[in-house]
């Protein structure tokens, strides 16, 4: 679910920065930058805080950035929303990886990886195609709200069902193992 929206950024932004008469390489570069900067501070945040500090507030973040992004009229809008997505990724992604694999056993975790990169790309493919009906009938602007929402829906997944979990992981990890 979260890279939905990164399917609808890669393959209709472009279309979009037409229509607002901006260099869609702009956006693309300072995504990039920003995603270098922040990626080493946000896996440093992730393994002092824990996966769910960085990733519901990156993933609140990226939401920002879609909605910023579907609002944009112009380049402003466009570099914030560039910065807000870069920040977003480069925290979400690698915190999300980290908790899958702490959450399953040792022997498993190419497995996992493999899975969690499968579906990335998964998503990537889904957006692409899902948020490409949205934008033909509603517009680009439609489309990449709808990848906000796919966002949103990632966050409480994340927030019911995945955080409970590392709560747990967390705890066990903490008990004196018994002799």
């Amino acid at each position: 679910l979260l890279s939905v929206g990164y399917g609808a950024v890669m393959t209709f932004f472009p279309l979009f920065a037409d229509t607002i008469r901006v260099n869609a390489g702009t956006f693309f570069l300072i995504y990039a930058v920003v995603l270098g900067l922040v990626r080493p501070i946000a896996g440093n945040r992730s393994d002092r805080l824990g996966e769910s500090a960085v990733y519901l507030p990156a993933a609140i973040i990226t939401i920002a950035a879609l909605l910023t992004l579907s609002a944009a009229k112009g380049l402003g809008g466009v570099i914030l929303a560039a910065v807000l997505y870069g920040i977003g990724i480069a925290a979400a992604q690698p915190a999300l990886q980290a908790a899958i694999l702490r959450l399953v056993p040792k022997e498993r975790t190419g497995v996992a990886n493999a899975s969690l990169f499968t579906a990335f790309d998964l998503g990537i493919a889904t957006g692409s195609m899902a948020l490409g009906w949205v934008a033909q009938l509603l517009g680009y602007r439609a489309a990449f709200a709808a990848g906000a929402v796919s966002i949103a829906l990632s966050f409480a997944i994340f927030a019911a069902l995945v955080r409970p979990r590392l709560e747990a992981a967390t705890q066990a990890a903490a008990e004196p193992a018994v002799k």
